[in-house]
């Protein structure tokens, strides 16, 4: 008895979602530059750069607040078992 193939009447493969994905936030990465032209242009040069220093202040909070949490997750799950 023959094997059937299987079908591709689904959504795609999962590579080729991979490839959609990937595209589309590479479309999204390159609009930004747009944006931050144009979000500039509406509020002006002053409120541009407290936008900007409050964009930067709330990374550096982010990246400080992972800081460690590979490890600590580590040692927490590590301790669970």
């Amino acid at each position: 008895m023959p094997e059937t193939a299987p079908s591709t009447s689904g959504r795609g493969t999962p590579l080729a979602r991979g490839v959609l994905v990937n595209a589309f936030g590479i479309l999204v990465k390159v609009s930004r530059t747009g944006y931050l032209i144009l979000f500039s242009r509406l509020i002006g040069a002053d409120g541009f750069g407290i936008y900007l220093l409050a964009f930067t202040l709330q990374e550096l909070a982010g990246k400080i607040g992972i800081l460690g949490l590979h490890w600590g997750g580590g040692q927490a799950v590590g301790a669970l078992l």
